[in-house]
C-alpha cells in the first residue's frame, strides 16, 4: 500500500479522531517529507514518478459561463438561468431561505473549483436546500449547509431522471438527509447519478438541528446504476436516537457501485436492501431473486468504516452495523475494512433468504451475522481481527498494519477480476490479496 496524495486527501477529510485534533498520521517509515517508505520524493512506494489518476478532479466552468456573486439573489439566478446553462459562483457566503428548484439541465460549480470557499447556507430553516427535479444536473465544488429538511434531494416530477453528477461537496449540517434520491410514486425513478470525492458530516455544532434523528447520508430508494465513490462520511450519530445509515440503496434499487468510501463514526455505515417488505422498484426481469429484492447486484467494495470515538460510542443507539445486506439480490461485499471500538451488532449482516452473493475478503474486528437463512457465499473473510489489524485507530488510519500476517495475501484471488485495486486505487498486482480495503 502507498498512501498515495489521494488518498491521504480523503483520509484528511475524516475528522473526529478519538483525541479530537483531526490528525491523521500516514504511513512513512523513511526520513523524507512524503508519506511513504523509500527515500524518493515522489509518493509511491518505488523510484518512479508516476501520478494519481485524477479520480477527484476539478470541473471547470468554461469561458460560457454565467458568473454569480455572493451579492446575486441564487434562487432567481437560478430560475432565470437557459437549459443547459453553467453558474459559477464566486467564493462568499449564499444565503438561502427557502428550497431552491432545478427544473432543467444546469450546472452550479464553485469558480475556483475550492469547494470550502463557496458556501451556501440554509440557516437552518425553508426545508431543503437544493430539489433537483430534471436530469443533467450537476452540482461541483460547494458547500451546502445548515438545511432544515435535505441538503439535496433528487425527485423526479412525471418523467425518469439520469446524469446527476454531485462532486466534491461538502455537505455539512443537514437537518435530515445529506443527499435523498428516490422516486415520484409514479414509477418514475433516478438512475445512473453520481456521488463523488465529496464529505458528507454532521458536527456537534449542527447536531441540536436534527430534531428525531432522521438523518442519513446518502439515502436512495428504487435507484438504478449509481456509482458511490471516494467520499467520507463522518458524525451521523444522535445522542438519544437512531440515526440513519452513511450510505443506502434500497426499494428495490439495482446495479449500484458503492467503492472507496471512508465512513467514521457513524452508528450505521453501509447498507444494500433493507426489510422484507414488497414496497419500492418492480423488477420483472430479476427472475433470478426470489421474493420482492430490495436490491439487486449491489457493489460494496474497498470501503473503510470505523466506529471510535466515544461520543458515538456512548449514544444511546450506539455501534449498529458497519456493512448490511438485507433482502439483497446477487450482492458483492468484498475487501472493506470493518472497525468498532465498541461492540456492534456485527460488522457485516446479511438476512433473508433473498439475500445471494459474495461476501469475501472482509476485515473485520467483529462477526459476521447471518440471520434468517441468508444464502449468500463467504470466502476469506477474517472475523473479530485483532485490533493490530489497522495501523493507527487513535489517528483514525485505518489502512492495514504492516503486521498483520492473517490478512496480508490471505485473501481468495478468485475475487480479483472484480476488484482489482484497493481503497487508495492501487492495484492488487501479486495474485495474493490482502483481506480488507487496502493493499499492502
Amino acid at each position: 500500500m502507498t498512501l498515495r496524495p489521494l488518498a491521504l486527501a480523503l483520509l484528511l477529510a475524516c475528522n473526529g479522531d478519538k483525541d479530537g485534533d483531526d490528525g491523521i498520521i500516514p504511513k512513512d517509515a523513511d526520513a523524507d517529507a512524503d508519506a511513504d517508505a523509500d527515500s524518493d520524493a515522489d509518493a509511491d512506494a518505488d523510484t518512479d514518478t508516476d501520478t494519481q489518476p485524477a479520480l477527484c478532479g476539478r470541473i471547470e466552468p468554461g469561458g460560457a459561463a454565467v458568473d454569480v456573486t455572493p451579492g446575486d439573489d441564487l434562487a432567481t439566478v437560478i430560475g432565470q438561468a437557459a437549459p443547459g446553462a453553467v453558474l459559477a459562483l464566486a467564493d462568499g457566503t449564499y444565503a438561502v431561505s427557502a428550497p431552491i428548484a432545478l427544473r432543467s439541465a444546469i450546472t452550479l460549480v464553485g469558480a475556483s473549483g475550492d469547494r470550502d470557499a463557496v458556501v451556501v447556507d440554509g440557516g437552518h430553516a425553508g426545508g431543503d436546500l437544493f430539489q433537483i427535479g430534471a436530469s443533467d444536473v450537476t452540482l461541483a465544488h460547494l458547500t451546502l449547509t445548515a438545511s432544515a429538511g435535505d441538503l439535496v434531494r433528487v425527485q423526479p416530477e412525471g418523467a425518469d431522471l439520469t446524469g446527476i453528477v454531485l462532486h466534491d461537496l461538502h455537505l455539512l449540517d443537514a437537518g435530515r438527509t445529506a443527499v435523498r434520491v428516490g422516486g415520484d410514486g409514479d414509477d418514475h425513478w433516478a438512475d445512473d447519478g453520481e456521488l463523488s470525492c465529496s464529505r458528507i458530516e454532521l458536527t456537534n455544532a449542527g447536531r441540536p438541528f436534527v430534531g428525531a434523528c432522521q438523518i442519513a447520508g446518502l439515502d436512495a430508494e428504487g435507484a438504478r446504476g449509481w456509482t458511490v465513490r471516494d467520499n467520507s462520511v463522518h458524525g451521523l450519530w444522535c445522542t438519544l436516537a437512531t440515526p440513519g445509515p452513511a450510505i443506502r440503496f434500497t426499494r428495490g434499487s439495482r446495479d449500484v457501485t458503492i467503492t472507496r468510501n471512508v465512513v467514521t463514526d457513524s452508528a450505521f455505515g453501509i447498507v444494500a436492501g433493507q426489510t422484507q417488505d414488497q414496497l419500492g422498484r418492480p423488477w420483472p426481469d430479476a427472475a433470478q431473486c426470489s421474493g420482492f429484492p430490495q436490491a439487486i447486484g449491489a457493489v460494496v467494495t474497498n470501503n473503510l468504516v470505523s466506529a471510535y470515538e466515544d461520543d458515538l460510542v456512548d449514544a444511546s443507539a450506539g455501534v449498529m452495523y458497519g456493512i448490511m445486506a438485507e433482502s439483497s439480490c446477487d450482492v458483492l461485499v468484498a475487501h472493506n475494512s470493518v472497525y468498532a471500538a465498541d461492540v456492534p451488532v456485527a460488522s457485516i449482516e446479511l438476512r433473508y433468504a433473498s439475500t445471494t452473493g459474495t461476501v469475501g475478503n472482509n476485515l473485520m474486528s467483529h462477526r459476521l451475522l447471518r440471520l434468517d437463512d441468508a444464502p449468500a457465499d463467504e470466502t476469506a473473510n477474517v472475523e473479530l481481527a485483532d485490533p493490530g489489524s489497522w495501523l493507527f485507530p487513535a489517528g483514525n488510519d485505518f489502512h492495514t498494519a504492516p503486521g498483520a500476517t492473517w490478512a496480508i495475501d490471505q485473501g481468495d484471488p478468485a475475487l480479483l477480476d472484480r476488484v482489482p485495486v484497493d481503497v487508495d486505487d492501487e492495484p492488487r498486482s501479486d495474485g495474493l490479496p490482502d483481506i480488507g480495503a487496502d493493499e499492502l
